[in-house]
């Protein structure tokens, strides 16, 4: 074997060790990323709490701002649930209770349905969680105890 094969062999064998170390291990991709979505969704939790200038408050940046730290977690927590298409129970315990829920029978529901701009297929009930209080909103669509759509219901005022 010469120097370059050997060190060759060796390099790919220290390779494959590390990734059946993180494997076994769980310090995967998805791991990290199941961890930050975590974090996301509790630092959204914890922002729901505050009051904000259209929830009566004084303005706070991190909660009124567009792009501020409770939209961009809302925005990340939206595109999570849909890309995972998560059940009723998952939905909650990720989010918390949505601050409305509408039915197919309430009267605002064809309103909802045509102003939310739309990823995903909606259909069924509609969550609702405030971003700045009834002005702008994240919808989510459940069908069948499944996220079918995510969407932002704006006030674009």
């Amino acid at each position: 074997m010469t120097t370059s094969s050997f060190w060759l062999n060796t390099l790919l064998k220290s390779a494959v060790t590390a990734s059946l170390l993180l494997v076994m291990t769980g310090q995967t991709a998805s791991a990290t990323s199941d961890q930050s979505i975590a974090q996301t969704a509790a630092d959204f939790r914890q922002l729901r709490t505050v009051q904000g200038h259209f929830s009566g408050g004084n303005w706070i940046p991190d909660v009124d701002q567009w792009q501020g730290r409770k939209h961009r977690a809302m925005q990340t927590l939206a595109g999570y649930v849909l890309q995972k298409r998560l059940d009723t129970t998952q939905t909650r315990q990720l989010m918390g209770k949505p601050d409305d829920t509408i039915q197919a029978d309430h009267p605002r529901y064809p309103e909802i349905r045509d102003h939310t701009e739309w990823q995903g297929a909606p259909a069924g009930q509609y969550w609702l969680y405030q971003w700045r209080g009834g002005h702008d909103q994240l919808v989510i669509a459940i069908k069948r105890g499944r996220v079918t759509a995510t969407g932002w219901l704006n006030a674009w005022e």
